[in-house]
């Protein structure tokens, strides 16, 4: 092999030849994973004679019949183990033997080392170590525990389902699933979906991982048109403010003065495009460029970059609040701690999303706003507020940071009966 020992930032991976013989007089071929101190040895199911093994190049020798395919064999465990390293790794997760070592073996051979018997559970497991410090989206982690806890919550109340496997799994188990789920009382279509959707995304891991053969994909047939459904009661569309009800909340200043932080944010999202919670958490000094009056960031859940004209309202409520920062880095007064984590940035949305949302609801009763406030209705105004002024589509979608024009489309389908309801009250 041209290359004996490849790095890849915190770990490296070499091929050894066991001094202790077999009984059949061969010598094993072992794999050796290093990171630091820690050492891990896996055998391969090569074993061959010392004069069929060169030590120094780490390939098998001319003097074994099937060297060529031998070696090439080497070469991809090789870089199967490049790929399983540099996938930890760029998730910012500490690099850790043991859970390479797992992985490598569920790809290895899954029939001989026993990893086709990883339980649904186990593999959850394994799924949400990979996942858990994503900084991209640090909240899949909780969405695969959260599945991973109601899934074995339906498997012990229905102890006569063998469901163990992921091969155990067929579309009348799922649809059982689904049945539970709705006896339960406690989740709309739209966390049923979810929980659906992740199910399917763990399974076609571990059909890639090697853990499911020659069996049926069971998502293949199920039908979920039903969990895609409005229920009843559910509001069609999206709750905003109208003009002239943003124009009463932005002039107007909560009696509580506890209430006022969640109204000034409220009021930087809509002038800020629409800016989503965890952005807004996420904006330090570095996003703001003062000369040219320009505030810019990328966006959590697209990677789009938004470019924002630093206007006057968002100037005064980044004043307003500069001499209260407890951070260095960080430019409204919602995350208290320099250097933060993912975990914690979104930790801090979630708390922080559920404190606005309850003082948003105040507000409303107190200015009269027959509306379903919550932050996310100031994303939903700035767009609507657009629309409502003929803006094109791309132009919205632009400010909105939103990856696609159709996704900005179906943003805004709901308002189109609106929008004619308008017009024709001004003509009639």
């Amino acid at each position: 092999m041209s290359n004996l020992t490849k790095t890849a930032h915190m770990a490296t991976f070499s091929f050894f030849q066991k001094d202790r013989p077999k009984k059949d007089g061969t010598y094993p071929i072992l794999l050796i994973a290093m990171s630091g101190d820690d050492k891990r040895r896996i055998t391969l199911k090569f074993s061959v004679p010392k004069s069929a093994w060169d030590k120094n190049a780490q390939k098998f020798t001319k003097s074994i019949k099937d060297h060529a395919l031998m070696n090439r064999a080497l070469r991809k465990i090789q870089d199967k183990c490049d790929e399983i390293h540099n996938q930890l790794v760029s998730i910012h997760m500490e690099f850790q033997l043991d859970e390479f070592v797992r992985q490598y073996k569920i790809w290895s051979n899954p029939a001989t080392t026993g990893t086709s018997k990883v339980s649904i559970a186990n593999y959850y497991d394994i799924l949400f170590n990979r996942i858990k410090n994503d900084e991209k989206n640090p909240g899949n982690a909780k969405l695969y525990r959260d599945t991973q806890n109601d899934f074995a919550k339906f498997v012990k109340e229905n102890p006569k389902l063998i469901i163990v496997h992921f091969e155990h799994l067929t579309t009348k188990i799922l649809n059982q699933y689904i049945l539970w789920m709705r006896r339960t009382g406690t989740k709309s279509n739209r966390t049923m979906d979810l929980r659906i959707t992740n199910l399917q995304a763990a399974y076609n891991k571990a059909k890639k991982d090697g853990l499911i053969k020659d069996v049926p994909n069971p998502f293949k047939s199920l039908d979920r048109s039903q969990l895609r459904k409005k229920q009843e009661g559910q509001k069609q569309g999206y709750d905003y403010l109208t003009a002239e009800q943003w124009e009463h909340f932005k002039i107007s200043t909560p009696t509580d003065p506890v209430n006022r932080l969640a109204h000034d944010m409220f009021k930087f999202s809509l002038y800020c495009n629409g800016i989503n919670l965890v952005d807004l958490v996420k904006l330090t000094w570095g996003n703001l460029d003062y000369e040219n009056k320009i505030l810019s960031y990328v966006r959590t859940k697209t990677g789009k970059k938004v470019r924002v004209y630093l206007r006057g309202e968002l100037i005064e409520i980044i004043e307003k609040y500069r001499s209260s920062l407890q951070t260095k880095n960080y430019v409204l007064p919602i995350c208290h701690m320099d250097n933060p984590t993912a975990q914690y940035i979104f930790n801090l949305k979630v708390r922080k999303s559920r404190d606005f949302n309850r003082k948003l609801k105040e507000i409303a009763i107190e200015f009269n706003i027959d509306k379903n406030l919550t932050f996310y209705v100031a994303r939903h105004t700035f767009a609507t507020l657009l629309y409502f002024k003929d803006t094109p589509i791309p132009s919205i979608s632009a400010a909105l940071g939103h990856g696609t024009e159709s996704e900005t489309v179906g943003y805004l389908r709901d308002l189109d009966v609106l929008k004619v309801h308008d017009i024709i009250k001004d003509k009639l």
